[in-house]
Parts: C-alpha cells; structure tokens; sequence
C-alpha cells in the first residue's frame, strides 16, 4: 500500500469482533483470521496481477473491504472478485489435506466462507463479480433475493439456526441498496 492508504475501524464492527474475541476460543478466532487473511490476499493478488492497487483497508461488520483501484474491463473486475473466494477454496483443500481436528476446522471454515462470498448480491464477491460482468442490476437484485431465500431455506430446512444470521444481513444489505438507488 502506498503512503496515502489508510486502515479504519467501523465502531459496529470493534464492538462485535470484540465480543466475538470473548466468545471464541483463541485458536478458533485465528482460524477465522486466516481464512479472512487468505481470502483478501487472493483479492490482492488479482488486483497487482491486472495493475490495480489497494488505497486503504476497513475492517467492517460485515468482515474486510480493499478500497481498491480496480481495472477498467469488467472481466477483469470480476476476475478480481472471484480471486478472494478461489483463495479461499484452495486454503480450504490444502487445510483439509494436512488433515486433524483443527486444520479440518480451518479448512471448513474457509470453505464456508468462500461459497458464502460466492452468492451473487451486493456486497459480497458474487454480486460484485456478476455486476461487473453482466452490469445489469436487475439481475443483481434477483441475486440477492435468490441468496436470501436460499438462505433462509437452509436454516429452515435443516435447523441450520445460524444460516438465518447472514440471511438477516444480506436483506437488510438488499434494502439499503433498493433505499439508496431510489433516494439518489
């Protein structure tokens, strides 16, 4: 990063990283800051690979945002997108592969994570990656209410309670969007 890039915190998010930091035990919380590491460096990666830079890093609620200077073609844009999760995927193989409790929970974690940044709404990876690749944003809304539908499915279906927590906040996510587009 340049001179001028920045890092900030979101209150929302110092508030909930550390309650989750109470919760969680050590190794779990560097599990999850590993495949959070791996996922972003893949993002990276992508970006220097196409001549774009990263300006600043902003940890969020909803985990890390690059404010990035992304290439011009949307191909590339999307390509830039879908590294994270690709990242993500082969840490996940490659944690599986050294095999024990706790690189099986590495591995499923950074699995988990990855296909969930694959669903294409805003703001996560697919959405992204499927905006700049297509540039219709009524296939982008159409996205989003798949993902949250097939998310409140799941929990449904199979009691995954905790399916219902991202659900929650990509239809929330989907509002702020429909409320941004309409009010300018």
């Amino acid at each position: 990063m340049s001179d001028s890039s920045r890092f900030s915190v979101t209150p929302a998010a110092a508030l909930f990283y550390s309650l989750l930091t109470l919760c969680a035990e050590d190794w779990e919380l560097l599990a999850l800051l590993n495949a959070v590491f791996v996922h972003e460096l893949g993002h990276v990666a992508a970006l220097w690979s196409f001549g774009g830079r990263v300006r600043g890093v902003s940890l969020e609620l909803g985990g890390l945002h690059l404010d990035a200077r992304l290439p011009a073609e949307g191909w590339k844009e999307a390509l830039c997108s879908l590294a994270g999760p690709a990242a993500g995927l082969l840490w996940s193989a490659v944690a599986a592969w050294m095999g024990g409790e706790r690189w099986l929970y590495v591995s499923g974690l950074s699995a988990l994570l990855s296909l969930f940044n694959l669903l294409p709404c805003l703001p996560l990876d697919g959405g992204r990656a499927l905006l700049a690749a297509t540039g219709s944003e009524t296939l982008l809304r159409w996205g989003g209410l798949v993902s949250v539908g097939l998310l409140l499915w799941t929990g449904f279906r199979w009691k995954l309670w905790f399916s219902l927590i991202p659900a929650l906040w990509l239809l929330g996510q989907q509002f702020l969007l429909a409320w941004k587009s309409v009010s300018g």
